[in-house]
């Protein structure tokens, strides 16, 4: 490293306008030495209880908006700290508390929109604000102003609570020079001094709401359905498609792992409940997009309403794989995510390298068979003609869910073919307890059900010019949908890889987890 580092910056900064070298060379120079530089501005988050009980977290990019979930404040040094504070007393709404060793303050509001499962008491979130997130901030209300990195730096250390004598001793300049800064800064914003710069730029930050509240409703839903079910290993994160719309991602094994985009079905906690040694073990990293009508915060709404779930879940798949790199676009379809994972290769065949089938169920009802699910898709298949018919019918076994004996009888009846199945109901494979967890998705998810039935009785099938390499992964005793009707739909694929899995039901990932999981691995590697 270059012994004399200001002069250095200098000449690096000279290509800049001659009044503007001297302000990027402090601040290159304040950003090496804080080590609190972000390429990527992130504002981090956390909402207590009004007692202190840590609620939930999250950290938010500020270039694109890109929300990651934290349900334990351990995980997270910043936020594991902030709670630190909130534990000794500071979670006093309005309060804001400067922290010298990091040159950033946490800074406490209250908010009314309590998390789904809190009820409506109010609560209090914390953020921590560095300098990044403030000039992240200021500049987009202030663009016009001219503000320097040292002006903006004064302002931060104010806001903060900080005297300009306490910010001159941080920063190891006089305090002349500080109080040069903000008397330029004032007259730049229009303020008769400083109190009145603090007062338009606290009311400025308080924009760090908007950004922490917009990830919504939806996802208090899916973080609250993890944090009560499924909590060992799943993380949640939030990003924006280039149109605007929300993608909620459920992460679930190593860091390291191989990335395999998962098109969930159903009962989609049978894949993730439990699951995380195995994922460990064979180095898979599951990326689900929560689909479009599941864990839906208004559920009964989105089902009266004309919707096009299984559209918008298709451009969700879309915007994921062209994110992934070229060659290592994994897909796995697992039940009623089966059929619109056939249907998302189908219609871009340029973006699936490898695709894995488990457990799918297409509900393809066969006159001929007798049985609890045959008679149900048959039914199904004649309701669908009516729209409003087949949403009626699922809404109306949402009823029924919330009894507890109830769900365990018709759960039963539906899975009485496959003694692997009715195991795993009883808590016997990796799920946890399946009753409660499945109620509260059904009933949040009626209308991505509803809509999944009518897409799946369509009779689909792989193109044989889909170029993707296929695995299929089926229970030999699934009792939705037999082995031969998954064989069918990709007839046009003689090269596919079929694995019966010997004495499995449809719940095989649960009951079968590590082979399950082997052979992914092997299919990706």
């Amino acid at each position: 490293m270059p012994g004399n580092l200001h002069s250095e910056f200098q000449r690096v900064f000279s290509v800049l306008p001659d009044d503007l070298v001297q302000a990027a060379s402090d601040e290159a120079l304040r950003r090496l030495k804080s080590e609190q530089h972000e390429v990527n501005p992130t504002l981090k988050w956390a909402d207590f209880t009004r007692s202190g009980r840590f609620l939930r977290g999250g950290s938010t990019t500020l270039s694109d908006y890109l929300t990651r979930f934290v349900s334990e404040p351990s995980s997270d040094l910043v936020l594991g700290e902030m709670a630190s504070v909130v534990a000794d007393g500071g979670a006093e709404a309005g309060r804001v508390l400067y922290q010298r060793d990091t040159n950033t303050f946490f800074w406490f509001l209250p908010v009314y929109d309590a998390p789904a499962h809190s009820g409506s008491t109010p609560f209090v979130r914390g953020f921590r604000i560095n300098q990044e997130t403030f000039d992240s901030v200021v500049m987009h209300f202030n663009s016009g102003r001219g503000l320097t990195a040292s002006e903006r730096r004064v302002a931060f250390q104010l806001l903060g609570g900080l005297s300009l004598r306490e910010a001159s001793e941080l920063d190891d300049v006089g305090i002349e020079t500080k109080r040069a800064h903000i008397k330029s800064a004032s007259a730049k914003m229009q303020c008769n001094g400083q109190l009145d710069l603090v007062r338009i730029l606290l009311g400025q930050m308080v924009h760090v709401l908007n950004l922490s509240n917009d990830v919504s409703q939806q996802a208090k839903v899916i973080e609250g359905f993890l944090a009560d079910h499924i909590k060992q290993g799943a993380s949640l994160l939030v990003q924006s498609r280039d149109d605007g719309e929300k993608i909620y991602v459920i992460e679930i094994g190593p860091e390291t792992g191989i990335p395999v985009l998962v098109c969930h079905g159903m009962m989609f906690g049978m894949l993730i409940s439990g699951v995380l040694e195995d994922l460990c073990t064979h180095g898979i990293r599951l990326v689900i997009p929560v689909r479009r009508g599941y864990l839906d915060a208004r559920p009964v709404l989105g089902l009266r309403a004309k919707t096009h779930h299984v559209e918008a879940s298709l451009k969700d798949l879309e915007f994921l794989m062209r994110n992934m790199p070229s060659g290592q676009r994994f897909l796995l379809g697992q039940s009623f995510g089966g059929a619109l994972s056939l249907e998302f290769a189908s219609r871009f065949p340029d973006l699936v390298d490898k695709l894995i089938l488990v457990s799918t169920n297409l509900a393809h009802a066969n006159p001929d068979k007798e049985g609890i699910a045959s008679n149900l898709y048959n039914a199904y298949r004649r309701l669908i003609e009516t729209e409003s018919l087949a949403r009626s019918v699922t809404l109306e076994f949402s009823a029924h869910y919330p009894d507890e004996n109830r769900s365990r009888w018709i759960l039963h009846r539906m899975f009485s073919a496959s003694a692997s199945d009715l195991d795993v109901l009883e808590g016997k494979g990796n799920a946890s307890p399946v009753y409660g967890w499945f109620s509260e998705l059904y009933q949040t998810s009626v209308s991505g059900i509803a809509e999944d039935y009518s897409f799946a009785l369509q009779r689909l099938r792989l193109p044989g010019q889909t170029k993707a390499k296929l695995l299929i992964l089926h229970g030999s005793e699934d009792p939705l949908t037999d082995l031969e009707d998954v064989r069918e739909v990709v007839s046009d694929r003689p090269d596919a890889l079929v694995l019966p899995v010997e004495g499995a039901g449809h719940f095989l990932s649960a009951s079968h987890s590590d082979s399950l999981w082997k052979h992914v691995r092997q299919h990706v590697q």
